[in-house]
């Protein structure tokens, strides 16, 4: 589902702005991909943990683990993201030398966006080891279909190529929400505030 908004975000940005934006949109999702990999990893690592907590039904286990694999992971994102979102400009005049417009808006609100994602990504393999997972990839790819549907209503009304793009933030913020939503529902017992 998140292809779904990679690719739909590209296909909006080049219909109304031509190739040039949509390089910078390229530039942007390479810069996030590489940052969230290594995130990613530190969250695949607590997977078989949570897995095996959920398996056991030992859910006052489960909890602090799901917190502490969250913790880490979106402890390990923000320290590799969070210079580089005060020093964009630089960062990219280093390793792209002329920085294509619109990329260094792109890359802060693309990392921005991708926290709430990283920290959704440990809740998603409580919801996955429970096997109920209709509804939750139902409900995110609406989420994801969300995206490049309000990217394309933002530029019809003119709102601007950073405005628009900005819209990334509260739809990843709702996908996060959702997360936590659909956990409460398939484990009753946890406490999705303690997790947060």
């Amino acid at each position: 589902s998140n292809a779904v908004g990679v690719q739909g975000y590209a296909l909006v940005l080049n219909y109304f702005l031509g190739a040039a934006v949509n390089a910078a949109n390229g530039i942007a999702i390479l810069v996030q991909g590489t940052l969230k990999g290594f995130a990613f990893s530190i969250a695949l690592a607590f997977r078989p943990q949570i897995i095996k907590q959920y398996a056991s039904q030992t859910i006052e286990d489960l909890q602090p683990l799901i917190k502490t694999a969250t913790d880490y992971t979106l402890c390990m994102y923000l320290t590799l993201v969070t210079p580089l979102i005060f020093e964009a400009p630089f960062v990219l005049s280093l390793w792209l030398g002329n920085v294509p417009q619109f990329t260094v808006g792109m890359t802060r609100i693309i990392l921005i966006a991708t926290a709430f994602n990283v920290a959704s990504f440990v809740i998603n393999s409580a919801i996955q080891a429970t096997g109920k997972i209709r509804t939750y990839s139902i409900l995110t790819g609406i989420c994801s279909l969300l995206q490049p549907l309000s990217l394309f209503m933002l530029f019809r009304l003119d709102a601007g190529v950073i405005n628009s793009y900005a819209v990334m933030i509260p739809l990843s913020a709702l996908s996060f929400i959702v997360s936590l939503v659909i956990l409460k529902i398939n484990i009753c017992r946890i406490n999705v505030t303690a997790i947060v």
